[in-house]
């Protein structure tokens, strides 16, 4: 030790690198007593020894052998495929071997025979195309391995406890070896009886079993549920849980023998319970629990677990009336907690206070101050009742038939929603069984679903007797209050000024709407509002240009605003109201005739007179059908949303009721109106298309454009009847004679 601790110290003083030996066993010569000198680097198979000494420094390593790669080395005539595996240290390039999973391929050459078990084989002679040898026929020694092992097996079949085997004999002459596959024992197929040993006095009852695998004959025994008897002996009792009892004393019948009394203990098992019987309810946090007691000591009882919990089977505290406060969608709610420790639910019921549709919580969305050309406001969204996406409602449609037998012919409501029909029979069934409530053929309801934002279009199915027919539609959670009358006069909008009723027809007033005609239209939109309503300003017109793609207003003098195109709601150029923009410009067609000829023209607005030609004109002609006038019969044909054709059908009216002659009628009225403005005369004005008409009533709600009654458009429906835009719900009828007095609002395109 102390001539170590001095080689150590001499070294450190010195700065000089010892190599320890790593060979525990290696000892240390004079000549390396200041430690050994390493010689080359151990490898997998070597070992790095001292220079000097050759003491072993550092033992070989061995090799780190990788995965096997199958089949690196293909077979060939004589020799099987090999795998082959490599050092993965570093620098060592030694490769293992195996042999691989495809055998020596043999020669191919003529008459070559395999050797088998008992017999030699032959090379054959010839050239071997695969090694490239020529031979001349070698024998092959016998390959003892190999046998013939394709006969039938001769099989000794497995039974119940006994294995069985499956035996092969190889087929070579000469050759007895077998090949043997062991089969498994079956067990027991037991088929039980119960208790058909009978108990005794001191022995329980037994059950017996045979196998039913053939030809198995075992049997087998068990307890049966009958205990032994006991003896049947004067005196004889059985120990309880509270008392010892007897064997009794005397010769039993039972078994023949003569015994003596003994006694039996007290057994704490043998007791006598009752039935079960219900201890407590099953609650919301525990299920039913069930107790039995002992008829010889009632502090003997069993209890358990019957079933589930209750879910619903709470304990109610007592209420706290209109805990949660009235709103919008729902009146006041009464609360009440559970008394079971942990439930936490509360129970929830209608409180006294009604549902106030008015009671939102508003909060301020948006404000936008008025322009030139949009409207000012606050918009505001309820925290409670509104939401964008993902919110449904029930829509209710009530329909009544003042006939009682249901709506005649194909008469029928058409529900579209998104541009999707999602039914098209709706009515009052002429079968009673399918009316709710079921009966009856007077009335029937019709309820679906739409999403927050839903467009909502009803059309109408042509029918017979439609003056019979009635109906209503609102929200399922929000009906009309009072309810709707279905009967012509006995109720109108002014009793629905919640506007809850969406849209409705009452008796008399559908015998004329045609096929396919919209009956009108609504959106879901609910939790919004826009209060603070500043119409929008205007502009401030310098002067009108001729209009093109690019030009509405040359200037707007407003702060702010640099003029541009004129926008629907705009003052226009003849003082009338723009209802209709095209930036890309539309297509007047023009007429040729004996008089009012003018030129095909591209406008890009349409302007509605300020005001009313009358609301008691005819259309005219009746019952005649004006050749090359605009004629459909449908809302649904393309025509009925033609822009560009009103102008060209007045004039061929204008001229037509001209021989007739007559005068005052809607083309007539429109056609000769005159404007001057700022010393400019407006003299192109036209009996609107339904097309275009239809466009007016969708900017309804701007300054100077109707927001009720029947208007007659240019269009014609056949020989008696003419096209009606309805400004209180949308719907586009003909259902009114050509000589009935109805609206009339002239425009003109630029």
């Amino acid at each position: 030790m102390k001539n170590l601790l001095k080689v150590v110290g001499f070294i450190a003083i010195i700065g000089l690198v010892m190599f320890a030996c790593d060979d525990s066993t290696a000892s240390t010569t004079d000549s390396c007593a200041n430690g050994h000198t390493p010689g080359v680097a151990a490898t997998c198979e070597t070992a790095q020894t001292c220079t000097v000494c050759s003491q072993v420094i550092k033992a070989a390593s061995g090799h780190n052998w990788g995965e096997w790669e199958s089949d690196t080395k293909p077979a060939t005539c004589t020799l099987p495929s090999h795998d082959n595996q490599n050092c993965l240290n570093t620098p060592c390039s030694k490769k293992n071997e195996r042999t691989g999973s495809y055998p020596a391929l043999g020669h191919n050459l003529p008459g070559a025979k395999a050797p088998t078990c008992v017999a030699t084989g032959l090379t054959g002679i010839g050239h071997c195309e695969r090694c490239n040898q020529n031979f001349t026929g070698e024998t092959i020694p016998i390959n003892s391995e190999a046998h013939n092992f394709s006969g039938e097996p001769v099989i000794t079949p497995a039974a119940c406890e006994i294995a069985g085997k499956e035996v092969i004999t190889c087929g070579n002459a000469g050759c007895n070896v077998k090949q043997e596959t062991g089969i498994n024992a079956f067990e027991h197929d037991w088929e039980w009886t119960e208790n058909t040993i009978a108990a005794t006095c001191v022995h329980a009852s037994k059950d017996t079993a045979a196998c039913n695998n053939t030809p198995c004959t075992a049997t087998n025994e068990r307890n049966g549920s009958n205990p032994a008897l006991g003896h049947d002996l004067p005196g004889a009792k059985a120990a309880t849980c509270m008392s010892t009892g007897s064997t009794g004393t005397g010769h039993c019948n039972r078994c023949n023998e003569d015994l003596t009394s003994e006694i039996i203990p007290i057994d704490p098992n043998n007791h006598d319970f009752s039935e079960w019987a219900q201890k407590t309810a099953a609650t919301c946090v525990a299920p039913e629990r069930l107790i039995r007691v002992c008829s010889y000591n009632s502090a003997h009882t069993e209890e358990e677990n019957n079933g589930e919990i209750d879910a619903t089977a709470h304990d109610w505290n007592d209420w706290t009336l209109n805990a949660i406060e009235v709103t919008c969608v729902s009146g006041s709610k009464d609360t009440a907690t559970c008394k079971n420790t942990p439930c936490t639910v509360t129970n929830v019921r209608d409180g006294s206070n009604p549902v106030n549709p008015t009671a939102h919580n508003w909060i301020n969305d948006e404000v936008a101050l008025p322009t030139c050309t949009s409207d000012g406001y606050t918009a505001q969204k309820c925290s409670v009742c509104y939401n964008s996406s993902g919110v449904s409602r029930q829509i209710t449609i009530e329909m009544w038939d003042s006939g009682g037998d249901g709506w005649d012919g194909n008469g029928a409501l058409r529900i579209n929603v998104n541009g999707a029909d999602k039914a098209n029979s709706v009515k009052v069934q002429t079968a009673s069984a399918n009316n709710n409530p079921s009966g009856q053929r007077g009335t029937n309801k019709y309820t679906f679903t739409v999403e927050y934002g839903d467009m909502v279009n009803i059309y109408w199915i042509a029918g017979a007797y439609q003056g019979e027919n009635a109906f209503a539609v609102y929200y399922n959670d929000d009906p009309p209050v009072p309810s709707f009358n279905p009967s012509s006069g006995s109720w109108s909008p002014s009793n629905d000024p919640a506007g809850k009723v969406l849209l409705f027809k009452q008796y008399n007033t559908m015998d004329n709407i045609n096929n396919g005609s919209l009956l009108g239209s609504f959106t879901w939109i609910v939790g919004e509002r826009r209060i603070d309503l500043i119409n929008a300003l205007g502009h401030n017109v310098i002067n009108w240009v001729t209009y093109n793609s690019s030009n509405g207003y040359v200037s707007c003098n407003r702060d702010g605003c640099s003029g541009g195109l004129a926008a629907i709601g705009d003052t226009g150029p003849a003082g009338g109201r723009i209802f209709y923009v095209a930036a890309t410009g539309i297509t007047v067609q023009g007429y040729t005739g004996a008089t009012g000829s003018f030129a095909e023209y591209t406008a890009y607005y349409l302007e509605a007179a300020p005001v009313d030609e009358g609301s008691s004109i005819q259309w005219g002609a009746y019952p005649i059908r004006i050749a090359e006038v605009t004629t459909f019969t449908s809302t649904s044909d393309s025509k009925a949303s033609l822009i560009g054709n009103g102008r060209r059908d007045t004039q061929i009216m204008v001229n037509h009721l001209a021989t007739i002659p007559e005068t005052g009628r809607a083309a007539q009225v429109c056609a000769s109106k005159t404007v001057t403005v700022g010393g400019t005369v407006f003299n192109d004005w036209f009996l609107p298309s339904l097309g275009e008409l239809h466009e007016m009533y969708k900017a309804k709600g701007q300054t100077g454009i109707p927001t009720t009654g029947r208007f007659w458009s240019s269009s014609q429906g056949n020989n008696g009847y003419a096209w009606l835009q309805y400004f209180d719900d949308g719907s586009q009828v003909f259902d009114s004679l050509k000589s009935n007095n109805r609206n009339v609002r002239a425009i003109r395109a630029f």
